[in-house]
């Protein structure tokens, strides 16, 4: 199923290297990715797109809320 992670961050360094690194450890391609500012500036939004099962999904959910720049996830 095509499941899109909407994610807020603190708009520091690195961060969507963590973020993209949830994935990769788990060998799950990332068909998107789209990052940028929001009006305030210290918070990024970032979408990622990929083709998880609805388990892997929340497992995914659960280790991205994990990485302490993380505010939410939709």
């Amino acid at each position: 199923m095509k499941k899109t992670f909407v994610i807020e961050v603190g708009n520091q360094p690195g961060v969507l290297y963590r973020l993209v690194n949830v994935f990769y450890k788990r060998k799950i391609n990332i068909s998107a990715v789209n990052a940028f500012e929001t009006k305030d500036k210290s918070i990024s939004q970032v979408s990622i797109t990929t083709d998880v099962s609805k388990e892997m999904a929340e497992k995914i959910n659960k280790q991205i809320y994990k990485i302490i720049e993380v505010i939410g996830v939709k």
